[in-house]
């Protein structure tokens, strides 16, 4: 995982996900501004998060992933 998803919103298969970015743009705005966060930790947060809000299991995050781009 890098974030490299972001160059990629164009493309048919990931045009669902553009509604998702969205909402992520707005959050991301509010992390960074207390700290710094990259894309690909923003990612990562919100799907384990996604999963746990279905009733999925706890998925563990490290952070300090590097943006590709």
């Amino acid at each position: 995982m890098n974030g490299s998803i972001m160059y990629e919103l164009g493309r048919p298969k990931n045009a669902g996900l553009k509604k998702s970015v969205k909402i992520l743009e707005k959050v991301k705005s509010e992390v960074d501004g207390i700290k710094p966060v990259s894309w690909v930790n923003m990612i990562a947060v919100a799907g384990a998060e996604a999963v746990s809000m279905c009733a999925g299991p706890f998925i563990p995050i490290q952070l300090g992933r590097i943006d590709s781009f």
